[in-house]
């Protein structure tokens, strides 16, 4: 930050960082708040000098201004007596709910005050509003309704019994949905005082839900998504589900794209459409475990990053969300509510509102820098293309050994384990991503070609003439026919027993390391009909292999190093080994 003190109403500042007009400290008084009438530039570009000039009027004499980096900043904050745990929004009044009591917040007034209820022997586990209501809902079964008057006051107006903990709540268009005890749902209209309108029993155990249009989606333990038609509550239709490899602890709806944060998985993007056939776009686990998730005109997810940061997400490409700007609020998130530019932040410390409409002039990400998960590197001409696990492909001018530089990034959809290059075009393992196919010919502007999905995790390869053998790991090992990089297609498959990490070609033999069933041998000379001719298996777990001279180096992560002759495909012979107890790779 740089501090100047001045006399008018012009500051020049020489800034070396990307900024922007954050404030000036210490001025409350509206009256006296001076306004910025300009900023020449109005963007400053990271790593660029440059004279900024600042017209502003109601400038008291010798008053200290502050240009701080853009991005996203408290506005207000609000200390509650205990730590708010849910958030609800009715036109200005913001709805803190601690563990059993409700307050109502007025920023503009500066005022927090308790009202409406404070509960004993219960604990809140969700608020919501709709319309005129204010709904909450207890671990003990109790989902209690409240009318919100005109100057915002609570009025009693109808409690529902569950019959169990409820943990979360959606409401809209009249209607109450209630996940009671993670595994039921039941749909309450405000204008019954009986039965609940609709009790379905989930299979699984589900965390969050939303609603849209007549369907409502649940993510939970085992689903990331799933849809139920609730269009008719006397026969709702639920349809399956897509599994994620973390627990579904939040949902967005937004458009025809589902966000769900995965916990440990981060976040992850679907496709619902069609509710009845849900499919899998894109994710963002770069960040560490997400527990939040909210999204503003499929532009913007704002995410809660492991309960300590709120971090914004630019997702106009669902299937690449990429980092835009990170705030850390005073205490640990409890919940979030988004009002675009302001996101409200339950935590320890009590509610902000955080103003993320100044978001960071240079993107806050590991998408453009190499993250240490570097996997492979192919060389040629001086330039090393590193297939960097948590980044993506990565070019680097090596043509100095001591001094590389880098070129350029490309920001792949999965985790790229593995590439080969030829003509400027880069062939990509991206895990659950496949292959991907890149141009590479501008390094500074690498361009996606196309993409072909495989039915395992794509890891490494071999380019022979116009066919790729794609190391599949649990899919065994592909051969993709790449003539037309613009519409590549399989051309054969074979699912291996073990997990494929590497694979090597040597005229029409395939040799791949196969983790626990060792060093397989193909026979791949008609890719529809591939066969298995050989094998060569000391008891260990088959990490790399490379072919040269008639000879196969075998690299197992518990056996060692291992030289084999090869000569006879069908009968590999030890000819060396070396024994180490660490995971080798082979160059």
């Amino acid at each position: 930050m740089k501090h100047g003190t001045f006399s008018g109403n012009t500051l020049l500042l020489l800034l070396m960082v990307g900024c922007m007009v954050f404030g000036l400290p210490g001025m409350t008084n509206a009256a006296s708040t001076p306004a910025l009438m300009s900023m020449e530039p109005d963007q400053i570009t990271f790593g660029n000098p440059a004279t900024v000039s600042l017209s502003l009027s109601n400038l008291p004499s010798e008053t200290m201004v502050a240009l701080q980096p853009a991005a996203p900043f408290a506005a207000d904050a609000m200390q509650l007596p205990q730590p708010p745990r849910f958030l609800a929004k009715h036109n200005d009044v913001i709805f803190a709910a601690t563990a059993d009591t409700i307050y109502t917040i007025r920023f503009q007034a500066n005022i927090a005050q308790p009202v409406g209820m404070t509960l004993e022997n219960a604990t809140l586990t969700a608020l919501q509003t709709m319309d005129q209501y204010l709904i909450a809902a207890t671990e003990t079964g109790e989902l209690l309704v409240y009318t919100i008057g005109t100057t915002d006051e609570l009025t009693f107006k109808q409690k529902y019994s569950l019959g169990g903990p409820i943990t979360a709540i959606a409401a809209t268009a009249g209607k109450v949905y209630a996940l009671v005890a993670q595994g039921n749902l039941q749909i309450l209209s405000l204008t019954d005082s009986g039965t609940p309108a609709a009790r379905i029993a989930l299979q699984g155990r589900f965390n969050a839900l939303t609603v849209k249009d007549t369907y409502c989606y649940l993510s939970g333990d085992e689903t990331g998504v799933q849809a139920i038609d609730v269009s008719n509550l006397s026969k709702p239709q639920a349809y399956p589900g897509f599994t994620i490899s973390g627990s579904g602890q939040a949902i967005a709806i937004d458009n025809q794209f589902a966000y769900v944060a995965g916990g440990s998985s981060g976040m992850t993007v679907f496709d619902v459409s069609d509710p009845q056939h849900i499919q899998w776009l894109g994710s963002h686990s770069k960040m560490g475990p997400v527990y939040g998730v909210a999204v503003y005109q499929g532009l913007i997810a704002i995410v809660n990053n492991n309960n300590e940061r709120l971090v914004s997400l630019d997702v106009s490409n669902p299937l690449l969300p990429i980092t835009d700007s990170i705030y850390t609020p005073r205490g640990l998130i409890h919940d979030m509510l988004v009002d675009w530019p302001y996101v409200y932040v339950a935590s320890d410390y009590g509610v902000e509102r955080v103003d993320f409409s100044s978001s960071a002039a240079i993107q806050i990400s590991n998408e453009g820098i190499n993250q240490g998960g570097s996997r492979r590197a192919f060389i040629h001409d001086n330039i090393a293309y590193v297939a960097d696990w948590f980044s993506g492909l990565h070019i680097y001018d090596i043509s100095i050994p001591n001094a590389p530089r880098h070129l350029g990034n490309f920001h792949t959809q999965g985790s790229s384990k593995g590439v080969v290059v030829r003509d400027n075009i880069a062939f990509v393992g991206d895990d659950d991503h496949g292959l991907q196919i890149i141009d590479v010919s501008d390094p500074q502007q690498p361009r996606k070609i196309s993409e072909v999905l495989t039915s395992g995790l794509a890891y490494t390869m071999k380019l022979v003439d116009n066919l790729i053998y794609l190391a599949d790991h649990r899919g065994g090992f592909d051969i993709i026919d790449v003539s037309d990089l613009h519409h590549p297609k399989i051309i054969g498959r074979y699912d291996t027993p073990g997990k494929s990490w590497a694979i090597d070609v040597a005229g029409d033999i395939a040799y791949v390391a196969d983790d626990s069933s060792g060093l397989l041998v193909f026979d791949v000379h008609d890719p529809g009909a591939i066969a298995l001719i050989g094998q060569f298996n000391p008891g260990g777990y088959a990490e790399d292999v490379k072919i040269s001279g008639g000879q196969a180096y075998v690299a197992f992560f518990d056996k060692g190093f291992y030289i084999l002759d090869i000569s006879s495909p069908r009968q590999p012979q030890l000819t060396g080994y070396f024994l180490h107890r660490l995971g080798l790779g082979v160059a």
